[in-house]
């Protein structure tokens, strides 16, 4: 997920660059469940207006995983609403706080030693999972 530039919003017809661009949809995730699509532009959630991909993300990290909340984007230039529900959240890596994937790769091979920490908003609550970096938990 990223910002849209002048020249990419108007090629893509999203009608501004405030809103959060998808470039990738996980399979299986809750944005593939709900039927968001690479290419679609997040303008609001729940009514509030999204300015920029890190807007949504914080959005996204103050809910409670299971909790059902209507998108609206722009599809090919057309207006669409969806609701989707929300799952685990990464919050942090290594102690930092991440907002935005880009931030969490960035982060995640930062800490010293075989691990990686993670801290996880789920259903509401905050967990801490450590996992080694070659994929298995600790």
């Amino acid at each position: 997920m990223g910002d849209a530039s002048g020249p990419m919003a108007e090629s893509l017809r999203l009608g501004g660059t405030e809103g959060a661009l998808v470039f990738s949809v996980f399979s299986g995730s809750p944005a593939d469940t709900a039927g968001i699509l690479p290419g679609d532009f997040i303008t609001s959630m729940e009514r509030e207006f999204i300015k920029s991909s890190s807007d949504l993300l914080f959005d996204i990290g103050d809910l409670k995983p299971g909790r059902n909340v209507r998108l609206r984007l722009i599809r090919h230039g057309k207006p669409v609403e969806l609701q989707v529900e929300t799952g685990d959240i990464i919050v942090g890596v290594n102690g930092r706080r991440v907002a935005s994937l880009l931030e969490f790769y960035r982060t995640l091979n930062t800490g010293p030693g075989p691990q990686v920490a993670f801290e996880i908003n789920r259903r509401g609550s905050r967990r801490r999972l450590t996992l080694e970096k070659n994929g298995r938990e600790r």
